[in-house]
């Protein structure tokens, strides 16, 4: 667990109510709560032994102790509370620091969550496909692109386009063993869930990068690459973090792709580059 502050935060719509009661005092004083003793902590947050306890399983933290040592590990982003949300008037290299800290909170958090097996297969279902389509809304239409760019390159059949209605269009005339990638942080995005199943009653395989492992998206999807699930914010930096670790899984897929197929696509690579060099010097 990489910033036990930042898991926290990811975590509050998933206590419960006397959870969630803790879990804010402890974000507030997490400095505080290291010198603590658990009966301490249960009468200044209010809650029960008990309940310090069931939290501490609940994040995944192996005793009351061990949750204050994590604490004691995470102590310079307490200091200057780079661990919480940005504020009216921060000073700018505290606005810096914050969106490093989640930045690399959410990278390695993410990086656990890749299965191996499951990239192997996406992997191979890439490199054999007759056609890949993709598809995802706001931010994640972005990701979209960005595959698209990455994978055009290589010379592989893909298609992407931001209109959901053509998007239906393209998948419903589908040829066989094609592939559909659909992208959605939430992974309840009613667009994406329908165009996975509209590939599935055309016997395609499909793919999902969601954060939400219990979502339809991840429930439908016959592939799903997992990215972490942050919180949301009245300022929407959560948003601008799911998009970085979309990118993240996404380079993750292109790169172990071009590793294990490099001798097939190395000339793609080398003639993609060259023409882009010839249109740059003109």
């Amino acid at each position: 667990m990489n910033n036990i502050l930042l898991y926290i935060q990811d975590q509050l719509k998933n206590f419960s109510k006397t959870e969630l009661q803790l879990a804010h005092y402890i974000l507030e004083n997490p400095e505080k709560v290291i010198n603590m003793s658990i009966k301490d902590l249960s009468i200044n947050s209010g809650v029960s032994s008990a309940t310090i306890v069931r939290f501490c399983r609940t994040i995944g933290v192996d005793g009351y102790g061990n949750l204050k040592i994590q604490l004691s590990s995470n102590i310079s982003s307490i200091k200057d509370k780079s661990y919480s949300e940005i504020e009216k008037n921060e000073d700018i290299n505290l606005i810096i620091n914050k969106l490093e800290l989640r930045l690399n909170h959410s990278i390695s958090s993410t990086k656990n969550l890749i299965d191996k097996n499951t990239l192997d297969s996406c992997i191979n279902l890439l490199h054999n496909a007759n056609q890949i389509q993709v598809f995802g809304i706001g931010a994640s239409s972005l990701v979209s692109a960005d595959i698209y760019q990455k994978f055009v390159r290589l010379g592989l059949p893909i298609h992407f386009n931001n209109d959901y209605h053509i998007a239906t269009t393209s998948l419903s005339v589908a040829k066989q063993n094609s592939i559909f990638i659909g992208i959605s942080h939430s992974g309840n995005t009613k667009e994406i869930v329908n165009l996975i199943n509209l590939a599935k009653n055309n016997n395609l395989k499909t793919i999902a990068i969601t954060s939400d492992d219990t979502s339809l998206v991840a429930k439908t999807a016959d592939y799903v690459l997992l990215t972490e699930k942050s919180s949301e914010s009245p300022l929407r930096t959560a948003a601008t973090i799911s998009l970085i670790t979309q990118l993240f899984v996404v380079d993750i897929i292109f790169f172990s792709y071009v590793s294990r197929f490099y001798d097939d696509i190395f000339e793609n690579i080398k003639i993609s580059k060259e023409a882009i060099n010839t249109i740059r010097n003109k």
